[in-house]
């Protein structure tokens, strides 16, 4: 992954870096909206729980999680070296390997982050959340909903993959697992500061029990 690596640190020392982290949000509502996106996924989390974001950016979501430890994965150095939590332990990964132990996070999730990886890496990054997942831990992801409507939310471009049911089995299903199961729904928000209001629910949630 070494083209994404390139990628994404042009894009982290650019004078609008967070636009490729959440686009089209002035300053407080980036952040803000880390805080409602933090808060729709703690449920999910226990307060002892050893939790990792893979793809945390600059922490807008981590920040605002309670849990025992966590940890921060991001593919751009800059990034990481933003996050103000001292509590988030950043780990600066490719994605295909990260410096963990086997089996020692509880709890895994990444918000708009697999839509900006090749399709053909989204098998071997699986496999390494699940080598660091404990047995009984859980891995939470979103990914984008394909549509052939003509005007839908989310266009399938170069920066951005798009997915039907069938394409996120097709990189699960060989997976050692004993669980697994995708849901929809929606962000906390979309739109120029939040301003647009989705009438269906664009955005299916995979959810791994290992």
């Amino acid at each position: 992954m070494k083209k994404e690596q390139n990628l994404w640190h042009i894009h982290s020392t650019k004078e609008n870096s967070l636009e490729y982290i959440l686009p089209k949000r002035d300053y407080d509502r980036f952040w803000e909206e880390g805080k409602l996106q933090a808060k729709e996924i703690q449920p999910k989390i226990k307060e002892t729980d050893t939790v990792l974001e893979y793809g945390c950016g600059v922490g807008r979501i981590l920040t605002n999680i309670k849990c025992k430890k966590k940890y921060g994965a991001d593919i751009s150095k800059n990034y990481l070296d933003r996050i103000e939590d001292e509590k988030i332990i950043p780990l600066n990964s490719n994605g295909r390997r990260l410096e963990l132990k086997n089996e020692t996070i509880d709890f895994i999730y990444s918000i708009m982050v697999f839509q900006h990886i090749p399709y053909e890496h989204h098998f071997e990054i699986l496999n390494e959340l699940l080598r660091v997942l404990k047995k009984g831990g859980k891995i939470y992801i979103q990914f984008p909903k394909k549509t052939d409507k003509f005007f839908s939310y989310y266009k399938e471009t170069d920066f951005v993959n798009t997915y039907s049911v069938g394409d996120i089995y097709e990189h699960i299903h060989k997976l050692k697992f004993a669980d697994f199961k995708i849901t929809e729904g929606n962000l906390v928000a979309y739109g120029e500061n939040g301003s647009f209001s989705p009438d269906e629910d664009l955005e299916f949630f995979l959810t791994l029990t290992k």
